[in-house]
């Protein structure tokens, strides 16, 4: 028995590389930007990195001004009859609580968007891991052309023509 086939013609199945989407997951929650590079997407890994790195710097700004006005509305609470300047200006109460409470706020914020950076970086890498072998080749087409329908009158509309090759 003869047979006419090369052996270049077979294809080795014993190693399939199976890309798992719970990796890529795990590895971007312990390390933000690891299930990036995990899927192949190096160019993702910077923009989490530098999000997370302007997101720590607002962070420690707002949280620098808040204490600053929280110990000067402190200050000016156990004694009311001294001024507080704060980088040059002098500041009453009022003022004082509402630019405390401004900062806090701030930072506050900033701190729910790190969250939210953190997340999406995990959302990011496990949906990445999930399409990372969806074909997406040309041999795929979408076509939408005007078209006239024949029913009762002759409409007007929009027909969708998906094309396999």
């Amino acid at each position: 028995m003869v047979f006419s086939q090369k052996k270049s013609d077979y294809v080795d199945t014993t190693f399939i590389n199976k890309h798992k989407p719970w990796k890529a997951t795990l590895m971007s929650a312990i390390l933000p930007g690891l299930g990036q590079i995990y899927n192949r997407k190096y160019w993702k890994a910077p923009i989490i990195y530098a999000g997370i790195a302007i997101d720590y710097h607002y962070i420690m700004k707002w949280d620098k001004k808040y204490d600053t006005f929280l110990t000067g509305y402190s200050f000016k609470t156990q004694s009311p009859d001294s001024d507080v300047v704060i980088e040059g200006s002098k500041y009453p109460i009022e003022a004082l609580k509402a630019a405390k409470d401004q900062y806090r706020k701030w930072r506050d914020g900033c701190v729910i968007a790190m969250v939210g950076i953190y997340l999406l970086n995990i959302i990011d890498a496990n949906v990445d891991a999930h399409l990372f072998s969806f074909d997406v080749s040309d041999d795929l087409s979408l076509n939408f052309e005007p078209c006239i329908f024949h029913t009762y009158q002759p409409a007007m509309g929009l027909s969708v023509r998906l094309n396999f090759k």
